[in-house]
């Protein structure tokens, strides 16, 4: 892991001063240390939308709930999080929706443009996805 790899080293002085030729990474650290700052970036991911955010839907198979909101071609939810399954076929990131009332719905991050839209545009989008 070097200073390249590290999330902060847009906003760190020592990855500048090394960049700059002030001091170089062996002044700063030797083999064994790394720094206490350093967040690898691989281990990072861009989440497709922020907590709060709509979430809609496609129920094509119309399939017929006690809910009248989950009867509708297009289910109007919230996102209400974010989580990670890492075994089984299930495995891979998932938003977590809700409709309240304890109502969720758990979607795989693969899904979003197919039959799941997520934002502000998320029910024109997902009206046009009906209509196409």
């Amino acid at each position: 892991m070097t200073c390249k790899d590290c999330l902060s080293s847009g906003v760190c002085y020592k990855f500048q001063n090394i960049i700059n030729g002030v001091k170089t990474y062996d002044e700063y650290f030797n083999k064994d240390v790394i720094c206490s700052d350093f967040k690898d970036k691989s281990k990072l991911i861009e989440l497709p939308c922020k907590v709060g955010d709509p979430v809609c839907i496609l129920n094509p198979k119309r399939v017929t709930y006690a809910d009248p909101r989950f009867n509708a071609d297009i289910w109007k939810l919230e996102c209400i999080g974010f989580h990670y399954m890492g075994i089984g076929n299930k495995k891979g990131y998932y938003l977590i929706c809700s409709a309240g009332y304890g109502l969720s719905e758990r979607v795989n991050f693969e899904q979003i443009g197919k039959n799941v839209f997520v934002g502000k545009k998320a029910k024109e989008e997902a009206e046009q996805a009906l209509r196409d």
